[in-house]
């Protein structure tokens, strides 16, 4: 039931349920085509997931580290070199951030 759409190169770019204006060829739907295009589809979803979740991550480590520091679990000097000027970089980065919201939200405050 599925119909194909190909780019000029004839690689396989979208299915539908229907025949349309793009998609005239019908497929079986265990066509071997179909199969990796669903696959790949699929693996690009759980990529796009993995990188978004990387993200949050690294914000709740972030978060994580500067409460341990603000209770005095540990010392930002104990940390390595490297380490201890990323932190300060998105220290930097998000107050700067904070700081354009707030002129732009609150203008002469």
């Amino acid at each position: 039931m599925p119909y194909a759409e190909r780019n000029p190169d004839g690689t396989l770019i979208a299915l539908y349920a229907t025949q349309n204006e793009r998609a005239h060829e019908f497929m079986t739907a265990n066509h071997p085509e179909i199969a990796a295009f669903l696959a790949d589809s699929a693996n690009g979803q759980v990529h796009a997931r993995m990188q978004a979740s990387d993200m949050e991550m690294a914000r709740v480590v972030e978060d994580l580290i500067f409460v341990l520091i603000e209770k005095n679990v540990i010392k930002l000097e104990a940390l390595p070199a490297v380490t201890r000027q990323k932190i300060n970089q998105r220290a930097q980065i998000r107050e700067a951030i904070s700081n354009a919201l707030s002129d732009q939200l609150f203008p002469g405050a």
